[in-house]
């Protein structure tokens, strides 16, 4: 189980890390990763990323949160609504309502399982907060540069946030 779980970090690390070096910039999302892909058949590859990374992290997670019934629900909860968000990537020229409504959906289910198994590892949004409160001071110098890197990628920071409270809590739980 542990062997997935790792797995899953390392293919979804991977493929973000790859499509940041090939486009030499931040993505404004996990979902907008899709656009790395050549436009037409090949962008049913991210649904299949995304699924497998969702797959590999699924027993893990289960396993995590399986003492009581309602734990079980929250956990089939989390996975469905991130396999969904799978099966329904960005299309360009689409309302995307239903696939960013499942991608939230699957953010604030995670965390409530990690406020559920080791709360510890939602002190993380503490960066969150300081990143948007260094924003709230364009004009300081230093706050100038990291304004201008992250500008519109708040979105991501907020997804790897979850990502690293999610993985953290599943690989340090006992």
């Amino acid at each position: 189980m542990t062997t997935m779980l790792i797995l899953s970090l390392l293919l979804a690390a991977a493929y973000v890390a790859a499509v940041i070096i090939k486009d030499r910039a931040l993505p404004d999302s996990i979902s907008a990763l899709v656009y790395a892909l050549p436009k037409g058949r090949c962008r049913w590859l991210w649904s299949l990323w995304l699924a497998l990374v969702t797959l590999l992290m699924a027993p893990a997670l289960t396993a995590a949160m399986a003492a009581q019934w309602w734990m079980s629900l929250l956990v089939d909860a989390t996975i469905i609504c991130l396999a969904m968000t799978a099966a329904l990537p960005l299309l360009p020229g689409y309302h995307n309502r239903l696939h960013n409504a499942l991608g939230i959906a699957s953010g604030v289910l995670s965390q409530v399982c990690v406020a559920v198994v080791c709360p510890w590892w939602l002190l993380l949004w503490l960066l969150y907060a300081l990143l948007l409160l260094v924003m709230a001071f364009p004009d300081v110098r230093w706050c100038n540069k990291i304004v201008t890197a992250l500008d519109g990628k708040g979105i991501l920071v907020a997804e790897i946030i979850c990502s690293i409270t999610a993985y953290g809590t599943l690989l340090t739980h006992g």
